[in-house]
């Protein structure tokens, strides 16, 4: 072991691990070994999961009716994930766009249009900055060109008088 201070006040350490057995005064008859330390790389992110993607429509006071894609990114398995980066884009569209960054796994894109196909993908980023690879998914939006079916068995019964 020793320590050697640099001009530029920075220091050089050369160090060895602890081992019982090089000590002389060492009376063990068995010699304690190091377990093999295995650390996580931070280097690699393991990616979320999956993501899963619906949509809806979203009717606002003043009678305007959108469409919205709504996406939900199930965890990633990687335990140093710091947060979720979430990108979309019309199927027919080259470049994504980042939707949202964050901790919740929750997001949505508003007034998407009906019919078309929105590609949308997710990658986990560590609090070094390293992003996983990205998580794929694709939705064709149905929104209002789906109206829903009919109701079935349905049935109305009156109980009482009702009198005004």
């Amino acid at each position: 072991m020793g320590m050697t201070i640099n001009s530029d006040l920075t220091c050089d350490l050369q160090l060895v691990e602890h081992q019982d057995s090089y000590y002389t005064w060492a009376t063990k008859t068995e010699v304690a070994t190091i377990p093999t330390t295995t650390l996580p790389n931070p280097y690699t992110v393991q990616p979320p999961a999956s993501v899963v993607l619906t949509d809806s429509l979203v009717e606002y006071s003043d009678g305007v009716v959108i469409t919205k894609l709504e996406i939900l990114v199930t965890v990633s398995p990687d335990k140093f994930a710091q947060y979720y980066q979430v990108e979309a884009k019309l199927s027919t569209d080259s470049d994504y766009v980042i939707i949202g960054k964050g901790t919740q796994l929750n997001y949505e894109m508003l007034n998407v249009i009906d019919t078309k196909t929105y590609d949308v993908r997710v990658k986990a980023i560590n609090s070094m900055g390293v992003s996983s690879s990205y998580t794929s998914g694709s939705r064709v939006i149905v929104g209002g060109s789906d109206p829903p079916s009919d109701v079935t068995d349905f049935a109305i019964e009156m109980h009482g008088s009702n009198q005004m």
